[in-house]
């Protein structure tokens, strides 16, 4: 192998693992901070303190709202540059991974123009959630944020990016990969749909005989996975994404 053939191979896995290299890089607590320094922007929202561990430098923080819209834009760039560099990649595989980042920043998007119905400490508790909780009972780990300050002014920020990632990822995720084959962007018109709305619990609670300010009624949303995922199969089918 020559040297141009190896600075072409690394300059093409550099370019389409951009994006997620970028957002590895502001799961850093260290770095957040010193990005916040510079800038004067509020990407923290609160603190949680796990030692003087690595675990402490990824965990040890919950993001503000601006922390989306950061990173999130700047995330959004490194994508643009891998699409147009898309055709001379030659791991397009590799390309697969920041691509799954899409709807985490998509979904914390929409979420930091609510400000006024979000925010990270509100309801209900992420950490609260049936999972979490039966995960933290099985191995007795006790929760990291019992000395935060949580509000039932606010619907929680983070719990309601969880659920709209989960219930749009598959079709978010299928319908960028259907727009590099050449597919009508139905499948990612759906999937961003489907993570949209699940991120008006507000107008849901004045409707339904639920409190989606706790997980029995905000459990309703989620279940919202079952009919998008079924329906993202039959989009697949039928346009023939899958035979």
């Amino acid at each position: 192998m020559t040297l141009l053939n190896l600075i072409i191979q690394v300059s093409s896995i550099f370019i389409s693992l951009l994006p997620l290299i970028v957002f590895l890089i502001f799961c850093s607590k260290n770095i957040i901070e010193l990005v916040e320094n510079f800038t004067g922007i509020k990407l923290i929202e609160n603190h949680m303190d796990y030692g003087n561990t690595i675990l402490n430098n990824f965990l040890g923080f919950i993001p503000s709202s601006n922390y989306y819209v950061f990173v999130g834009g700047i995330y959004l760039i490194c994508f643009l540059i891998s699409c147009i560099f898309y055709n001379s990649i030659l791991n397009k595989e590799l390309f697969g991974f920041s691509v799954f980042l899409l709807p985490f920043f998509y979904a914390g998007f929409i979420l930091s123009l609510r400000k006024n119905t979000f925010h990270p400490n509100g309801l209900p508790i992420l950490t609260e959630f049936y999972l979490f909780k039966i995960y933290r009972m099985v191995y007795g780990i006790p929760r990291m944020d019992t000395d935060i300050n949580y509000t039932d002014k606010y619907y929680s920020y983070n719990s309601y990016l969880m659920i709209s990632c989960v219930v749009g990822f598959i079709p978010t995720i299928g319908g960028v990969v259907s727009l590099f084959i050449g597919v009508i962007p139905i499948l990612l018109l759906w999937g961003l749909f489907m993570q949209t709305l699940v991120l008006f619990p507000d107008k849901y609670d004045k409707i339904l005989p639920l409190n989606f300010k706790k997980w029995s009624g905000a459990i309703f949303l989620l279940l919202l996975v079952i009919p998008s995922y079924i329906i993202t199969f039959y989009i697949s089918i039928k346009w023939g994404l899958y035979y």
